[in-house]
């Protein structure tokens, strides 16, 4: 579970220096067109090794960097984990025109992250059903003051 995470100060000013640069992505895009392909799947690699080790992964960076840099096969459900995690960046990363966060897809994201890792009863959310409320309150009443609205009820 993940309580905080703390951006160190450099960090922040690193972000801060991008900021002038929102919106000019095609103009940046031409820059790197020649190695815009290496750029996303490098890009891809760091974002998944370094979302397993914010979750807690336990995998050593010899095995975690192998899943990632070779396409070994997973031995464990963490290293699964970490297989379905690179998935999930590779999906984003290629489509990000169409790609939207919301509960759907985060409930379906969940879903593929888990889906060799642990059962699908495991990943069920449990539903919730709508209380009848018979009580009336005093705002729902066709009374005009509180002491007719007492009354009614």
């Amino acid at each position: 579970m993940i309580e905080q995470a703390k951006i160190p100060n450099d960090i922040i000013k690193i972000y801060l220096n991008l900021y002038p640069f929102i919106g000019r992505n095609h103009e940046m895009l031409g820059v790197v067109a020649r190695d815009f392909d290496v750029l996303l799947e490098e890009t891809i690699k760091t974002d998944s090794y370094y979302f397993a080790k914010l979750c807690g992964l336990e995998l050593s960076d010899t095995r975690a960097r192998q899943i990632l840099m070779r396409d070994v096969q997973p031995k464990n459900k963490e290293e699964r984990l970490l297989k379905n995690i690179k998935k999930a960046f590779t999906k984003i990363h290629h489509e990000t025109d169409t790609f939207s966060l919301n509960l759907m897809e985060l409930y379906d994201l969940l879903k593929f992250l888990y889906q060799d890792v642990e059962r699908a009863q495991l990943l069920a959310f449990a539903k919730l059903e709508k209380r009848k409320d018979d009580r009336k309150s005093l705002l729902q009443s066709s009374a005009s003051t509180k002491r007719e609205a007492l009354g009614q009820l």
